[in-house]
């Protein structure tokens, strides 16, 4: 059994925190749905594992971040690119992980401690359309697969983003078409004037989950 702090709403620099009991119980049981026979088919997917490779891929070649960077990721989901990212950074940076929601907070911030990751997360539990992080304060923000989707509201996404990152800080977006054609992301890039494409490519290997990266500079 460990105790562990999530912070609950006032971003990385004034965090309010609660404390959490979880045990190894909930942890494999994350573990062990991550390969039910309802999730399995996809995680185990060539689909899923050439999206994952992909991305990954793109990002070690494309980012090149200062020394001691600042990183927020929005969206934890089953946490596995923000491990990357924390792995990726490892005395280089520290990363900064938002999600709404609360069991996804703890469950990640619970495995993170169990397993020992050497550069883990600053959790925030809150909504990113009502965001407590400070403004112009990260070098790279990300933003992958289902995420803006999941949160529904293109623009005010996007215009959070602007706002907590540093001048000439990056965005690394990763989107499905299914969700947002590139037409909609590049339309709001050049309405927002704030922000300018250095990178993109598209990826339909497998035309079902055909996804584009991203990579934009804060002007």
């Amino acid at each position: 059994m460990c105790r562990i702090m999530q912070n609950v709403s006032n971003g990385p620099e004034e965090a309010e925190w609660e404390m959490f009991i979880m045990d190894d119980t909930k942890l494999l049981d994350f573990y062990l749905n991550m390969y039910s026979s309802e999730a399995a088919p996809w995680n185990l997917s060539p689909q899923s594992l050439y999206i994952q490779m992909e991305i990954r891929d793109w990002f070690s070649k494309e980012i090149k971040l200062p020394s001691k960077s600042l990183v927020c990721n929005i969206g934890i989901g089953v946490g596995d690119w923000d491990e990357y990212l924390g792995y990726y950074l490892n005395g280089n940076g520290i990363i900064t992980s938002i999600d709404i929601d609360e069991d996804i907070c703890t469950t990640f911030l619970y495995r993170q401690s169990r397993e020992g990751h050497p550069n883990p997360s600053k959790v925030v539990c809150e909504d990113f359309l009502k965001t407590t992080l400070p403004e112009h304060h990260f070098d790279l923000v990300t933003i992958i697969g289902s995420t803006l989707g999941e949160i529904g509201d293109f623009d005010k996404t996007f215009d959070n983003i602007v706002k907590i990152l540093k001048p000439n800080g990056k965005l690394f977006h990763a989107g499905f078409k299914h969700h947002y054609p590139q037409s909609q992301f590049e339309n709001y890039i050049m309405r927002n004037g704030a922000m300018v494409v250095k990178k993109k490519e598209k990826f339909d290997r497998f035309p079902s989950v055909e996804f584009y990266t991203y990579l934009v500079e804060k002007i």
